[in-house]
């Protein structure tokens, strides 16, 4: 019924618009007859007797019809927008990724800038717990650089006896440090030295351990990354 009788409403406003509007012109026409053509007063105040009405109604009935429009032009704006604010506001949630064991331990370390080296030994260990390799930690005075002994199960053959020097740095590891852990090899008869650390290897490191190859791995923060987000998440 609301809506019917708006519709009504809107059909009387319409009809009084234009009836106005023909008052308008029909007046003026008479009035130009009446002054300009046949020079008779009473036909000219005839057509100003229709003009003036129509010209009321229909500027009364126009400014009625503004309020309305502009509140229809200010709702239809506004259901455009919100369609492109809701977009707006999906498209800058942020989608953080997940980060790996490596860079969750970095990030830990240096807000806590605990012993950096005890725990970066341990968390060697861990990950070469999850690697299933068996873990013997000896770091500390006298360790002679050997932080870790670690045994690697090879199946049906012999083991694999490693020792592992952790080196938690920012810069390259020089060839002396690769060459020390050769040297702890025999003292603690064991097959293969493992270097790790958050850094890299300087070209002399590197060369070094391809003069011993079988006998040395080197496993710098690229690699170690790497297997912790394997072994560890």
């Amino acid at each position: 019924m609301k809506t019917y009788n708006g519709d009504m409403e809107s059909l009387k406003d319409k009809i009084l618009t234009y009836a106005g509007l023909v008052l308008v012109l029909v007046g003026a026409a008479v009035f130009i007859i009446g002054v300009f053509v046949s020079n008779n007063g009473s036909i000219a105040a005839l057509g100003l007797f229709l003009f003036v009405p129509g010209a009321i109604v229909f500027y009364w009935l126009y400014q009625q019809s503004k309020p309305d429009s502009q509140s229809e032009l200010n709702d239809t704006t506004s259901k455009e927008t919100i369609p492109e604010q809701e977009i707006s506001t999906a498209s800058v949630e942020p989608t953080l990724p997940e980060l790996s064991p490596l860079k969750k331990f970095l990030i830990q370390e240096h807000k806590t800038n605990k012993a950096k080296g005890d725990a970066f030994e341990k968390f060697c260990g861990d990950l070469f717990g999850a690697m299933r390799w068996s873990v013997l930690r000896t770091g500390g005075s006298g360790d002679r650089g050997v932080d870790l002994i670690v045994t690697r199960h090879d199946g049906p053959g012999p083991d694999t006896r490693c020792v592992v020097q952790c080196k938690y740095q920012e810069s390259p590891v020089p060839p002396t440090d690769v060459r020390d852990a050769l040297g702890t090899l025999n003292s603690n008869n064991a097959q293969l030295a493992i270097v790790v650390t958050t850094a890299s290897f300087t070209s002399g490191a590197l060369t070094t351990a391809d003069e011993n190859k079988g006998r040395v791995w080197l496993i710098d923060g690229t690699e170690l990354d790497d297997l912790a987000t394997k072994y560890l998440l």
